[in-house]
């Protein structure tokens, strides 16, 4: 004789068993990809003006019921960054698509915003770092290289200058009446921010020569 044994698939389980609230973070994470997918299908220009960028953060928080929402679609867009940007050059891989190209300038322009707004500096620095890669890769290794072999050194002096600052603001007694605790924090400036600090130098020192021009030319 022969039997037949039916075997039931368990499926996906449902975010509800984890609570409630685990529920409405998830509902909200879903409600602005939804509204991510809207408006890549409207917005046919891969690079979006400044006010265009300032609407769809705009759009997002005003959609978003729980904030950590905004922080689960912040951290899929630096997922599907790092996806980009971790495939190496010489693969012959690496393809400003489209989309490409768009996800890249929503995490600098849109994502990275929010993030900062949410007070996640790391989270902002990366996903300002692996879009300054995929879109300006030529800039991004002039900017890295500028460090050279000296982060380590650098780190360590940042260290120490930190709690040093940290140390003198704890033994002024009048500060210390004011606040319960105090924490000095402190980085080295990311290869995306030191470019763009390199640019708005470079600028002010052309507007300055531009003065100086003008000034002898009167």
């Amino acid at each position: 004789s022969t039997s037949i044994t039916t075997v039931k698939r368990r499926g996906k389980p449902s975010i509800e068993r984890y609570g409630k609230e685990s529920a409405n973070i998830a509902g909200s994470a879903a409600r602005l990809k939804r509204a991510e997918i809207m408006a890549s299908v409207y917005r046919r220009n891969p690079n979006p003006s400044n006010s265009d960028a300032e609407t769809l953060r705009s759009f997002l928080v005003t959609l978003s019921e729980d904030w950590r929402g905004l922080v689960i679609r912040s951290a899929a867009c630096l997922y599907r960054l790092k996806g980009i940007a971790d495939i190496p050059e010489s693969s012959g891989k690496v393809v400003l698509s489209t989309t490409t190209i768009r996800t890249a300038r929503d995490a600098l322009r849109v994502y990275a915003p929010l993030a900062q707004r949410l007070g996640m500096q790391r989270l902002k620095s990366e996903l300002e770092n692996n879009a300054f890669r995929i879109l300006y890769r030529r800039q991004y290794s002039v900017a890295s290289s500028l460090y050279g072999n000296d982060v380590d050194e650098m780190k360590a002096i940042v260290q120490v200058v930190t709690s040093r600052i940290e140390q003198l603001l704890k033994s002024d007694p009048i500060f210390s009446d004011q606040i319960d605790d105090v924490t000095v924090s402190s980085r080295i400036k990311e290869p995306y921010s030191l470019w763009r600090k390199m640019l708005r130098i470079r600028k002010q020192v052309a507007d300055a020569k531009r003065d100086e021009t003008s000034t002898a030319n009167d």
